[in-house]
C-alpha cells in the first residue's frame, strides 16, 4: 500500500493563495466592465446601376429597362466597419400588394474596408411606367444604408 505524508501548509499560505485567485477574478471582473461592445455593422452603397443579364453595359437607373426581359439591378457596396459582415440588399412590399413583405439578395461576406458587388435578377414584366422603391442594406441583418431609386419600364 502506498504511504500517505501528511504536509501542514501554514495559514499565510492559504491566505496568500486566496488573495492572488481574489486578484485575478478582480483584473478579469474589471477586463469585462471596461471591455468594449461589439461595434455594430456598418457599409454604404457606393453606386446602383441595371444592367441586362446578357450584356455587360452598366445603365444608370433612369435609363429605360426594355419591358419583358431579364434585368440585374446591381448594389456596389463597402464595409465600413472594423469586423468581417455579411451583407444582403432588400426591398419591402407593403399589403396588399401581391407578394407583400420583406425581399432579400443573397448575401456577401466583406472583410473591414473591402468592396464587392450583389447582382439581383429580376423579370421586367410590369406594365410601361416609372417605379420607385426603396432598397435596404442590410449588415448581419441590422439595416445599415439605404437608397430610393425610380426605375422606369419601357
Amino acid at each position: 500500500m502506498a504511504e500517505v505524508k501528511e504536509k501542514e501548509i501554514s495559514p499565510g499560505a492559504v491566505v496568500a493563495i486566496g488573495v492572488g485567485l481574489g486578484g485575478i477574478a478582480v483584473v478579469g471582473l474589471a477586463a469585462l466592465a471596461f471591455a468594449r461592445p461589439p461595434t455594430p455593422p456598418s457599409g454604404e452603397i457606393l453606386e446602383s446601376y441595371w444592367r441586362l443579364t446578357a450584356e455587360e453595359i452598366h445603365h444608370p437607373p433612369s435609363d429605360p429597362i426594355p419591358r419583358e426581359t431579364d434585368y440585374y439591378m446591381c448594389f456596389r457596396i463597402r464595409n465600413t466597419g472594423n469586423t468581417a459582415v455579411s451583407f444582403r440588399m432588400a426591398f419591402y412590399i407593403p399589403p396588399p400588394e401581391f407578394g407583400a413583405g420583406w425581399r432579400y439578395s443573397s448575401p456577401i461576406e466583406l472583410n473591414p474596408g473591402q468592396e464587392g458587388l450583389i447582382e439581383w435578377v429580376f423579370w421586367a414584366g410590369a406594365p410601361p411606367g416609372a417605379y420607385t422603391l426603396t432598397w435596404y442594406l442590410f449588415g448581419d441583418n441590422e439595416q445599415v444604408d439605404s437608397i430610393t431609386i425610380t426605375s422606369y419600364i419601357s
